[in-house]
């Protein structure tokens, strides 16, 4: 079992969470295993998510989301690790590497997550019925770049074949000006394309009251830069679009939130 840490000023929805998590383990270039499973949780004194990491075989899920709590507050101490759970669920998980006393760690949690009340437990109270309040993200690489680059390499060969049997009614059509009479169709119909996605998403923003502060054309989506004084509207917003959010913070200056994320060409 590992953990990794994503930086996050918001606690993201569960509905654009498991893209984030996605993006972000990409973006830095964090490879797990196919059979990896991902518990996300969002770490609100620290602006960040924990993620715990572990491989799934059959019904195998580690122990501490089979320890049935007590307390709302408990913190579970073991030789191994000790793992901080707030309302009764997994919060927050430690590897011991070093060695620690009770009354250390007990400081470190108190301080770390501003929390007074806390019982401590050495013991699992294991209960595998727990394991069902808990939800898991199946990790899974993107492999659509792929995809695309694929499809646009099919598409010049059939239409070089196309061509290249019309050479009848085009006086042997060289391949240059094959690849010339291809690209600038590409660039004409991609350009009437993308300046209509353009149109719908300012639309749509405009009617959630949200300003897009920069927006960039990357491959097969938009790289977006906006912000909202409401977060909820930032949200219907996303309904609309396959997102990937890249960050979500709050901003004081405005007194609203910032997003950076990226919105594929196709709608919903």
């Amino acid at each position: 079992m590992e953990t990794y840490e994503i930086k996050s000023t918001e606690e993201i929805s569960q509905n654009h969470l498991k893209n984030f998590i996605l993006t972000n383990l990409e973006k830095e270039e964090i490879l797990l295993s196919s059979n990896s499973y991902i518990y996300a949780s969002f770490l609100k004194e620290l602006n960040s998510y924990q993620l715990i990491v572990f491989d799934k075989n059959s019904t195998n899920i580690p122990e501490i989301f089979s320890h049935k709590c007590k307390n709302d507050n408990e913190l579970l101490i073991t030789e191994r690790y000790f793992c901080l759970y707030k309302e009764k669920k997994v919060y927050f998980y430690q590897e011991i590497k070093e060695k620690l006393n009770e009354k250390q760690i007990l400081e470190f949690v108190k301080s770390s997550f501003n929390i007074e009340k806390l019982s401590i437990t050495n013991e699992i109270n294991k209960n595998k019925k727990q394991e069902k309040q808990y939800s898991f993200i199946g990790y899974k690489k993107s492999h659509l770049f792929k995809f695309f680059l694929l499809y646009i390499l099919v598409l010049f060969l059939v239409l070089l074949c196309y061509f290249s049997s019309n050479n009848k009614v085009e006086d042997k059509l060289s391949i240059e000006n094959l690849k010339k009479r291809i690209e600038t169709q590409k660039q004409n119909s991609a350009y009437s394309f993308v300046s209509s996605k353009i149109v719908d998403l300012f639309y749509h923003a405009k009617q959630k009251d949200i300003k897009i502060l920069s927006i960039q054309l990357q491959n097969k989506s938009f790289l977006l830069e906006l912000s909202s004084l409401q977060k909820k509207s930032i949200y219907e917003f996303f309904n609309n679009y396959k997102t990937s959010i890249n960050s979500f913070k709050y901003d004081e200056l405005i007194g609203g939130y910032k997003v950076n994320a990226n919105i594929s060409f196709i709608r919903k």
